[in-house]
């Protein structure tokens, strides 16, 4: 993720990193947790060290999931193949948690070019 940073630079880029998006939840969620996952953390981890925009998109959605039961979870938004892939419910509902969360960024240029948002 460090190159990917350094490199979007050189080229004038403003990089964004983005937590990956969680996996159905087992057990029942609340607001707030963020799945127990390595790549969470290095995003998070890297984004500081790089001083680069983040998005805890894994928090977002999860935010997003505690007002359901892993079942109800899991029937809306992933397919019957796994725990992993979204089906497009869950595809939608993570866009719309990528767009929140470029909202809430303090300096980033990008949210200038999004719709404003429905209500």
């Amino acid at each position: 993720m460090r190159k990917y940073v350094t490199d979007a630079r050189a080229k004038k880029m403003t990089p964004l990193i983005l937590s990956p998006i969680p996996h159905c939840p087992q057990k029942q969620v609340q607001k707030g947790d963020v799945e127990k996952s390595n790549y969470v953390v290095w995003s998070e981890e890297v984004a500081k060290a790089e001083k680069a925009e983040f998005v805890n998109l894994n928090k977002l959605v999860m935010g997003k999931y505690a007002e359901l039961t892993p079942a109800d979870v899991k029937a809306k938004y992933f397919t019957t193949a796994d725990n992993t892939h979204t089906a497009p419910a869950g595809a939608e509902l993570n866009a719309a948690c990528v767009v929140e969360g470029l909202r809430e960024l303090k300096d980033c240029k990008l949210k200038d070019y999004l719709l404003p948002p429905k209500n």
